[in-house]
């Protein structure tokens, strides 16, 4: 017996939870619409030992998406079960049910994961479907740091749900059930939409103004989020080490296509006035983005620290033209504002 769910390829990928959430909740007749609304604004942060985050806010974990329906199960529920080969019924059990299934795994015990029987690590991981020959179908991020599919058996899943060395693990965030709602609809407001734009150029806290009163007080917000890339190339001229920095600046250049793919949207559904420059100008900026996020590959191979000077100041010149640009697409949505 067989059975999958089905999936979409994430337009945008960052960590693993949220595309995991974009990949099962594109199949629904809002999505753009939500999407949109959703990918606004981005936060940063530096931590102690020089590991740079850069993600969308909010993060579908603090302010779920409206477009599914989820629960949340302690884990030692689960580990109740008589036995383990239980494990794998129970994941079967929700999957023909039509359930998603986030589960939070030990990347030691599967094996598509560079960790396999190396390091053990924390890891949500999405499970999307079985085969009663084959094992479970399983999405994350994989070789190569890309996000795609992979099969594992049922002892490599039993393996991989005993965190006995997983001293981090809280049992609350164990195992998260997603459907869709087919019921639910959203609509992108405009004025709000345009107030995210502004609380991006402004580098406001987005969360603290919200109704989820989230400080965040180690977080920069908007705009401000160049000058945590700034400082993490300078502590890469002074030979220090940073972690994750090619992630973040991947999340970058995805945050200017989603700017670009925004607007085309509206234009096309004729929600703002058509503005063929403007779309222009903001494919330059997902293109500087890239060019950016390349250089630094290249750095990486190399270790030519010139490239680095080459990268600080091209990342300057894509803050001043995303500026400019961001400052025209908020006149736009504005314009078109009941």
């Amino acid at each position: 017996m067989r059975n999958i769910l089905p999936l979409q390829k994430p337009f945008v990928t960052t960590y693993s939870y949220s595309t995991h959430v974009l990949s099962i909740s594109a199949d629904h007749k809002c999505f753009w619409e939500w999407f949109y609304s959703q990918h606004v604004q981005l936060m940063s942060t530096i931590t102690p030992g020089n590991v740079i985050l850069i993600e969308f806010c909010p993060h579908p974990f603090i302010l779920p998406s409206p477009l599914l329906q989820s629960w949340k199960i302690p884990r030692f529920l689960i580990q109740q079960l008589k036995d383990s080969a239980d494990i794998f019924s129970f994941v079967k059990q929700m999957l023909d049910q039509g359930y998603y299934m986030v589960l939070q795994i030990d990347e030691y015990g599967i094996p598509a994961f560079e960790n396999y029987h190396k390091q053990h690590k924390l890891h949500p991981i999405l499970i999307y479907g079985y085969d009663e020959t084959e094992g479970l179908y399983i999405q994350d991020f994989f070789s190569f740091r890309k996000y795609s599919s992979a099969v594992i058996t049922r002892s490599e899943l039993i393996q991989a749900f005993d965190l006995q060395h997983i001293s981090s693990f809280k049992d609350e965030n164990g195992i998260a059930l997603m459907q869709l709602n087919p019921n639910a609809s959203f609509i992108l407001d405009l004025r709000q939409f345009s107030n995210l734009i502004g609380d991006y150029l402004q580098s406001k806290n987005t969360l603290q103004a919200s109704s989820l009163g989230i400080t965040y007080p180690r977080r920069k917000f908007g705009f401000n989020i160049y000058s945590d890339l700034d400082h993490a190339f300078d502590l890469l001229l002074e030979n220090q080490q940073v972690y994750t920095l090619t992630r973040a600046l991947h999340i970058l250049s995805e945050h200017k296509k989603v700017w670009h793919a925004s607007c085309s949207y509206l234009m096309s559904h004729s929600r703002i006035g058509e503005n063929d420059d403007l779309l222009k100008r903001l494919k330059e900026l997902h293109q500087d983005a890239l060019i950016i996020r390349n250089l630094f590959l290249k750095y990486e191979i190399t270790g030519q620290k010139q490239l680095i000077v080459s990268t600080k100041r091209k990342l300057s010149e894509l803050a001043a033209k995303e500026q400019q640009a961001i400052h025209t697409y908020q006149e736009v949505v504005n314009a078109a504002i009941p």
